[in-house]
């Protein structure tokens, strides 16, 4: 199995996140391998830190985890987007 890009939103030139399916082999943490959907704050500088959000995991790609993954990836770039807006105009 391969990973999965599921969407990935620039916020600034330096910040961007990032939402994927991550394919994990047998030999790491299950008999079988599974999909852990994970969103990503990556960030350039120094001023933040990158930053993991898991969903959840399962053996193969599952609609319910792909819906919920771009959710909250929405969720979490319209609030970066708003707080960055939000210091510019301060």
């Amino acid at each position: 199995m391969k990973n999965i890009r599921i969407i990935q939103t620039t916020i600034t030139p330096d910040i961007y996140v990032s939402t994927a399916g991550i394919w994990y082999d047998p030999s790491y943490f299950s008999p079988n391998g599974h999909f852990q959907y994970e969103t990503w704050i990556f960030s350039k500088n120094n001023k933040q830190k990158n930053v993991q959000v898991i969903h959840g995991s399962c053996a193969w790609v599952d609609f319910y985890y792909l819906k919920k993954s771009i959710k909250i990836h929405r969720y979490i770039s319209r609030n970066l987007k708003e707080v960055h807006l939000a210091n510019i105009l301060s």
